[in-house]
């Protein structure tokens, strides 16, 4: 979770890049009709498109993509802090009813209980959050803001769940990654932090945790953020297939790249009609 703070990183390039929308992340499942249905039900989206090997599914404006993979399950010892981890965050009205709900359709609770975020945490205090994993073992975030703080988020609606935030990534190096994604990508870093504690050890499901994120706003409906876990220190990273179940993709407009990102995580973007360079994209409007 956050506490933010601005952005001092320096050594910008200014190259004119794609304005980067990220619509949706894809997953790699070995049953997707079968394991989406439980974002189907549980979390309030809506089927868009399906195929025999695929299902496309909408939070709110995000999509979600789940394709056949005949590759490795993820595996049963994955923690929040390995780097082939990452989650969707899904915005709620009420985290201990989403609980509620997700557990019934067959989810498991990570977190050692419901977490909120305390005062010291003086730009994320109030925020309420728990971390899952669905059917397949995948994980995700079920968080409530405090009103105010995210006002896109205040909206009121007779929906549990509300939409989806950001995509959370784990990786090895925070500053590896933030140079791919806002410096080759064009994503505006909006903001850099540090979490530590009580509140993000349990959250995270660990012993004890220290980890810096960066956050990065995208023209689109899904933001995303970068986990470094300074503590715990034993993170690990593995090749993950294509065609593996932790295998997942952020999709989207900007930059034309179809690969991975520095740490192994999928990024698969299409041509984008509008440029700005990356000295503008980084300055707040």
């Amino acid at each position: 979770m956050l506490q933010r703070c601005p952005d001092r990183m320096a050594g910008k390039r200014d190259r004119v890049v794609p304005h980067t929308r990220l619509e949706g992340v894809e997953f790699a499942s070995h049953n997707p009709h079968r394991f989406a249905q439980f974002y189907l039900e549980a979390l309030d989206c809506e089927p868009v498109e399906r195929d025999p090997d695929s299902l496309t599914i909408r939070c709110a404006t995000t999509l979600l993509r789940f394709r056949r993979a005949r590759g490795r399950a993820i595996p049963r010892d994955s923690r929040s802090h390995d780097v082939w981890f990452r989650h969707c965050a899904f915005v709620v009205s009420d985290v201990e009813a989403a609980c509620a709900r997700v557990v019934a359709a067959g989810a498991t609770i990570v977190s050692n209980g419901t977490q909120r975020l305390p005062q010291w945490n003086l730009d994320a205090a109030g925020i309420v959050a728990v971390y899952a994993r669905d059917p397949e073992f995948r994980p995700f975030e079920l968080i409530s803001f405090p009103p105010g703080m995210k006002p896109q988020w205040d909206i009121r609606t007779p929906q549990l769940v509300r939409g989806i935030d950001h995509t959370a990534l784990v990786v090895a190096d925070l500053d590896r990654g933030i140079a791919y994604y806002r410096d080759e990508l064009g994503l505006e870093l909006s903001a850099t932090s540090r979490n530590f504690g009580e509140e993000q050890a349990r959250l995270a499901g660990l012993p004890r945790a220290d980890v810096s994120i960066a956050t990065f706003e995208s023209d689109g409906p899904l933001d995303l953020e970068l986990l470094m876990y300074r503590e715990p220190s034993d993170g690990r990273a593995r090749a993950i297939s294509p065609d593996d179940v932790a295998y997942a993709t952020t999709f989207g407009t900007g930059t034309v790249v179809s690969g991975e990102d520095p740490d192994g995580h999928g990024v698969r973007l299409s041509a984008s009609r509008t440029t700005r360079s990356v000295a503008e994209s980084e300055r707040k409007p």
